[in-house]
């Protein structure tokens, strides 16, 4: 009797693993006995990168470099679906009187017509806003550019930080940052340049980093041109290094050109 009613059990879980049915690789229950596939929320798509500008404190033995190479770099291969994009500037933070800060702005203004004027679909339209700041916590779909406290005098002079679809490829915000505890040009005269620093002295250097040249290198991240690190490079906007008394990023290179024309192409 026993033996009969053993058997009967045993068919019986048979039958039920037969109908059950499989658990798909990947798709296993999790620790809350929820299914972690089908019907599972879907991973963000909505990711944000930074470009970081950590500068020599004295210009570089092999400055001023030969010639403008053709090199650029579009790393990570991200691109702003509408190329007329907004961008707007608040220059309040750099701590210093009225003119200061207008000249700031003009001197952002100038960086980004670097950009404007090459041949291209990509157009940078560039205003004045005191309340805007960077977005490091989700994007809130405006460009902007302002000083800030990054990490005290010495270490990083900027930031660009960019908010992306993975699906799409798309930008969806950019925020420039300056560190305001850096001593800083504000100029868009390009008759009027900033003084070196004295490569004998520590720093705080004696120079100032000009917001021109510095600007017109971030307004490059913020198409996702990447720096380039060979002193060959170094007359480039796009080459990682700046110092005090540098202005050799205020205007582009043949590297620049090639670089946002491979990516928004002819108009």
């Amino acid at each position: 009797m026993k033996t009969k009613i053993l058997i009967a059990v045993l068919i019986s879980l048979l039958v039920i693993l037969a109908v059950s049915p499989a658990i798909p690789a990947g798709n296993k229950p999790d620790e809350q006995g929820q299914d972690a596939g089908k019907g599972a929320k879907a991973p963000p798509e909505i990711e944000m990168g930074i470009y970081v500008n950590i500068p020599y404190w004295t210009s570089p033995p092999w400055y001023p470099p030969a010639e403008e190479t053709e090199m650029c770099r579009w790393a990570p291969r991200y691109y702003w679906d509408d190329p007329s994009i907004e961008v707007k500037v608040n220059p309040t933070g750099i701590d210093a009187d009225g003119t200061v800060q207008n000249n700031a702005y003009n001197a952002v203004k100038a960086a980004f017509a670097q950009w404007n004027a090459v041949e291209t679909t990509y157009y940078a339209t560039v205003g004045y806003d005191d309340t805007v700041g960077p977005s490091l916590d989700e994007a809130d779909n405006v460009n902007s550019v302002s000083w800030g406290t990054i990490d005290g005098p010495g270490g990083i002079i900027a930031a660009t930080y960019f908010w992306y679809n993975l699906r799409t490829k798309e930008l969806i915000d950019c925020d420039i940052v300056f560190d305001k505890d850096e001593v800083w040009l504000a100029t868009d005269d390009a008759g009027v340049l900033p003084e070196y620093s004295n490569p004998y002295n520590p720093y705080p250097a004696t120079g100032e980093l000009d917001v021109w040249n510095v600007a017109t290198h971030e307004a490059g991240h913020t198409l996702n041109l990447a720096d380039l690190n060979s002193p060959k490079d170094g007359a480039l906007t796009m080459h990682a290094y700046t110092w005090p008394g540098d202005i050799a990023k205020r205007d582009l290179g043949l590297g620049d050109i090639l670089g946002i024309q491979a990516i928004y192409g002819e108009p």
